[in-house]
């Protein structure tokens, strides 16, 4: 509480500062200020780098050598891991390649004197030292994890036995190891089952009597084709009622759609159908990530079904189906957390279900009947006076570990995953990895040790832990012990109270794992001296809330990929805006890109997109630890970018990288700007939240959870106001019909101070809190809130309550242009643009990117007035007033113009008043004319230090290295020098030229008369020669630098032991030849001016 009443009094003086802020304008000299670090960034802007040791290849001398190749290109931080690289039986790509363990084992002493090397090193360089809180990426465990503190979910043992009469009985041990959670009784009905029949109708299956026995130890097996859908018949000796379908799986991945059929008037009829998503079965997945399906069937009576299943692969397995006249919990497995979702990045939605509706619920096991039989068990054997008579079934419930560790880690360093609702046992987990680390050295020889690191959550779910029982009962106010019947899939009082149990259950989970394990990592990080560094989201299992996740961490970061544009850095942006951290950080750049093939000018729109997502902060993404010196290109992986100092560009690429500087520069002044909040629900686990898809482009937004909006939410001139400084016009619900009466109070409230609320009314309480009067609450709420007339199918809805409104089923740009929320930026829909705002002072800075393949030209229209435009660009450092632009009705339109793979920051300050017609983009952006062809023949001069290649090439032309007949050209990887000459009139030599190049692969250094002038690295290839030239000659010299890649597949042509380079994971066997990448000078060279200078 301590450290959230700090948090509190932190918030109340921003907020009082941002008050300032609104009225206060930069002045003159901050203005200056500004400009220069956007040109010559601050240090606290270097990019931190993801620095792997794989598998035991590790050594001093190279430690030493990568930290020096990395500080001098502007990397400032290193986020170390320890990982294994994972063999072709467990990499997700099945890829073949040896993967030999170097001579430095995890945790050895060799292993910690090589770590406390890299921090010594670190301090020496200036540069921050981060780790990873345990060997591997993901999450947090290891060898001294004992199965009591590690992650543990409920199983269970049953037992039945006859009462009437006192009982004493030794009680099933479910798994090997067990602790005990409680023991329960509850009465069994016996009933007249129905003998069922069943067939495979459209191929064979062997032992298809072992889908009938309730044992999972039996498999079947079909062989079907995969091409055309399973059809099993089940038939029964009678009718029956069916209520539930339960289906068996094995460990075979697959995704189907499964569909129940009834023969009725002689055919058989659909009656439901639904997604069977068993695609991965590992233990991230769930603890059982081969958990049964469960399905609800709604009273059907029939005696014939049919069970269709599309989508599965050919030799179909399962272990049982179970037509049952039971009532099931449907997604019983989900809702316990047992398995998980099998999608990367799961829907907004995808742990939200609706309660099926039962046309009647009779024979249910209700609380009343179930006996807590606990204090009667010794650990062995119950003991249960005069049991009430009948057939008993016994449940002996019980967590055991889930099995999830650490990964990808070294044997030597696996282990069990720390329980991550116990600060108690995560304490116990980082004395014994980070803890041991920081004892081993003095404050002064670990200086340069900042973070800790706990990346992207891929550890699965756990449901239980050794407090939970108090912490649910504390937390709702009712006793979970008889509704852990549910466990078995039973519904227990009704399907209604079933689900509500299990959301809160879920909740509570989503709850501790922010509280006690990320805001328990970080105190002890504290303790420590270190801030605490995370990915607020996880892959597949992920069992928290993200924004309420991220929140508890010091710092928080996203990631992107080169080949995709995910949801994570948004996820992580949304949850450092609402908790009220500046710095947006992101893993960059992973890639699962053929080895070595990949350069800046590939990167550089992934980066920028990720701008406008709300990074402001970049962890590259990856350096491989470099120990060999007789190995090239080295050592690397199936994953990432290659940031190493063996790649051919590295040494040229710190331009690229004070690119990205001048970026994150402006990108953290001030408050990012956005106008609407999307509120995410509290249905857990949640990985995203739902957005409307209706939404413009020329509106920014954040998600937005419970917790900021009833904790630190208020209203001022109608917009929503965090304590964190965001703002925001409109907050819109998800599509979703529950809210706890505890939010919807705290909305009602925001609503009568004057916000604006978008979405439907709910229904009732997710919870079973204070359930049925949380239900009577929820309702009368939505009729102040919405009013006595509620919104109607899709009609527009629009109900004045106090100084707020409230809205369903409209346009929600014209909502927010209806209360003068206006775009912020207005282009044509058609453009793939993308943008984002910040607002410093009076200054407000845009940030525009080109995300098409095409060159565009447009007028923009900004939410500013009174303003001129300025043009800042962070590829060549240069700002520039922009004389053409208008101001129109508060807005200032101004035409824009970007090359592909362009993009430039638009910053207003200055007050200006345009023109108010005839707008010309060729004002802004003036066109070049030609002033000299450069059709000279060149020396070129081949290198490549590694290989210890040499040779010239004299007098020739321009061309591109992969169409010479010449084999050691035409594969050539590395860098060659381009050396001519040109002349130039006095005249001419006056003027304002730039040299340019209509290709390049890959990256080019330019020296004119011995100064260099920079590199080149992204299109358009384009560089400023003036006051560099002179009159008569001028020495040209040009150091271009291409990928290993086509080397690498040269190398391949040869036998391995004939071989020249040298890589742990060498993809390229498999690539055929015709993927060479064009490399060197080619086409056109050509001096340019400006048409006025």
């Amino acid at each position: 509480m301590k450290r959230y009443f700090s948090i509190l009094m932190l918030f109340v003086l921003t907020m009082s500062s941002c008050k300032k802020d609104e009225v206060a304008s930069i002045t003159p000299q901050e203005y200056a200020n500004l400009k220069e670090e956007f040109i010559n960034p601050p240090d606290s802007t270097k990019p931190g780098i993801y620095w792997y040791f794989l598998s035991g290849h590790i050594s001093k001398e190279g430690i030493t050598k990568d930290l020096e190749a990395m500080n001098a290109v502007g990397i400032g931080e290193v986020f170390i891991g320890d990982i294994f690289y994972m063999p072709p039986s467990t990499n997700p790509h099945g890829l073949s390649y040896d993967t030999p363990m170097g001579n430095t084992p995890s945790l050895s002493d060799k292993w910690w004197d090589c770590m406390r090397h890299a921090i010594s090193e670190g301090t020496r360089l200036g540069m921050n030292i981060s780790f990873f809180n345990s060997p591997g990426w993901s999450q947090s465990g290891g060898p001294w994890v004992k199965e009591e503190q590690a992650m543990r979910y409920l199983t269970y043992s049953e037992t039945v036995v006859s009462g009437d009469k006192s009982i004493e009985i030794a009680l099933e041990k479910p798994k090997e190891f067990f602790q005990d959670v409680s023991v329960l009784g509850y009465p069994i009905h016996q009933k007249q089952s129905a003998t069922p029949k069943i067939k495979a109708l459209n191929c064979k299956a062997s032992a298809l009597k072992n889908l009938l026995d309730q044992n999972k130890s039996t498999v079947t097996t079909f062989s079907n084709n995969g091409q055309e859908p399973l059809i099993l018949e089940v038939s029964f000796d009678r009718p029956i009622t069916a209520r539930s379908l339960t289906v068996s799986p094995t460990k075979m991945h697959f995704t189907s759609h499964i569909e129940v059929q009834v023969f009725e008037d002689g055919k058989f009829k659909s009656v439901k159908k639904r997604l069977f998503d068993r695609a991965f079965s590992l233990p991230g997945r769930g603890p059982i990530p081969d958990a049964d399906m469960i399905m609800t069937l709604n009273h059907i009576e029939a005696q014939k079904f049919r069970i269709v299943m599309d989508k599965v692969p050919a030799d179909f397995e399962l272990t049982g189906i179970h037509i049952s006249e039971d009532y099931k919990i449907e997604h019983g497995n989900e809702k316990w957390l047992n398995k998980m979702a099998n999608r990367g990045v799961p829907g907004w939605d995808v742990f939200q279900w609706k309660t099926p509706e039962y046309s009647e619920q009779q024979d249910v096991l209700n609380t009343d009947k179930i006996i807590n039989l606990t204090e009667h068990f010794d650990g062995k054997v119950l003991k249960w006076d005069n049991a009430p008579a009948g057939q008993w079934k016994i449940l002996r419930i019980g967590m055991t570990p889930t099995g999830q560790t650490n990964r990808p880690a070294t044997p030597d360093a696996r282990g069990l995953e720390v329980d991550k609702l116990s600060t108690k046992a995560l304490r116990s987990h980082f004395d014994a990895y980070m803890g041991k680390m920081i004892k081993s050295m003095t404050p002064e020889e670990r200086k340069s040790l900042k973070r800790v690191i706990a990346d992207s959550y891929e550890t699965g779910p756990q449901n239980w832990t050794d407090d939970m029982k108090e912490s649910f009962e504390q937390t709702y106010g009712y006793d979970p012990t008889p509704w852990l019947a549910t466990l078995t899939g039973n519904i227990v009082n009704s399907a209604e109270e079933s689900d509500r149990f299990l959301w809160d259950i879920r909740r509570l989970i989503a709850d501790k794992v922010a509280d006690e394990y990320v805001d328990g990592l970080r105190d002890i990080c504290e303790e420590y001296g270190v801030s605490m560094w995370l990915e607020n989201y996880g892959h597949f299992g992920f069992p928290s809330e993200f924004l309420k996740y991220g929140g508890r961490a010091d710092e928080i970061g996203g990631e992107f990929w080169i080949h995709r544009q995910g949801p994570e850095s948004k996820l992580a942006a949304s949850a450092s805006h609402i908790y009220g951290k500046n710095r947006v950080y992101a893993e960059s750049y992973t890639s699962r890109e053929v080895p070595f093939s990949v350069s800046p000018v590939r990167l550089k729109k992934s980066g920028d997109w990720s701008y406008t997502q709300g990074v402001n902060q970049g962890i590259l993404h990856v350096y491989i630890h470099q120990p060999y010196e007789d190995k090239f290109p080295g050592m690397n992986a199936w994953f990432g970018t290659e940031f190493n100092r063996n790649n051919t560009w590295f040494a040229q690429s710190k331009e690229w990288i004070t690119y990205q500087r001048r970026n994150y520069f402006l990108l953290q002044q001030g408050k990012h700007v956005a106008d609407v909040c999307f509120y995410i629900g509290e249905e857990s686990p949640k990985m995203r939240g739902w957005v409307d898809q209706n939404l413009s482009a020329g509106y920014e937004y954040d998600f937005i959870n419970a917790e900021i909006i009833t904790e630190q939410t208020k209203v001022e001139n109608s917009r929503l106001v965090l304590q964190s400084g965001a703002s925001y016009g409109a907050l819109v619900l998800p599509p979703w019909n529950t809210m706890r009466p505890e939010v919807l109070r705290k909305l009602k409230d925001l609503v009568e101070q004057g916000a604006t609320l978008i979405g439907l009314p709910p229904e009732k309480s997710p919870s079973f809190q204070n359930y049925p009067n949380c239900d009577i609450e929820v309702q009368q709420l939505v009729k102040e809130l919405w009013g006595e007339r509620q919104p109607k199918a899709k009609d527009f809805f629009h109900h004045k309550f106090g100084k707020g409104n409230v809205y369903a089923n409209g346009n929600i740009n014209e909502i927010l242009n209806k209360h003068q929320v206006y775009e912020d930026l207005i282009f044509p829909d058609s453009l793939n643009v993308k943008w984002v705002h910040r607002k410093l002072n009076g200054v407000d800075i845009y940030f525009i990117t080109n995300q098409g393949d095409t060159q565009v030209t447009f007028d923009a229209s900004f939410r500013i007035a009174g303003k001129s435009p300025e043009l800042w660009s962070a590829l060549d450092a240069t700002s520039r007033k922009l004389p053409m632009y208008s101001n129109e009705e508060e807005r200032t339109i101004v035409p824009l113009s970007f090359n592909v793979n362009d993009s430039y920051f638009i910053v207003f300050r200055e007050q200006g008043h345009g023109i108010k017609k005839n707008l010309s983009v060729a004002q802004n952006f003036e066109a070049e004319k030609p002033l000299k062809q450069l059709s000279a023949l060149w020396d070129i001069q081949f290198k490549n230090e590694w290989l210890e290649t040499d040779f010239t090439l004299e007098k020739q032309p321009l061309f591109d290295w992969t169409t010479s007949s010449d084999e050691k050209i035409k594969y050539f990887s590395g860098t060659a020098t381009y050396t001519t000459s040109f002349e130039l009139t006095e005249e001419e030599s006056k003027k304002a030229i730039a040299l340019n190049f209509e290709n390049i692969g890959t990256i080019a250094t330019v020296r004119l008369n011995g100064k260099e002038l920079g590199t080149l690295w992204t299109t358009p290839y384009r560089i400023s020669i003036e006051n560099t030239v002179v009159q008569g000659t001028n020495t040209l010299e040009i150091d271009v630098t291409n990928n290993w890649m086509n080397q690498m597949l040269w190398q391949n042509k040869k036998p391995q032991d004939e071989r020249d380079t040298w890589v742990l994971a060498n993809t390229l066997e498999k690539m055929p030849n015709n993927g060479i990448m064009s490399s060197g000078i080619f086409g056109k060279v050509w001096l340019s001016t400006k048409n006025n200078k």
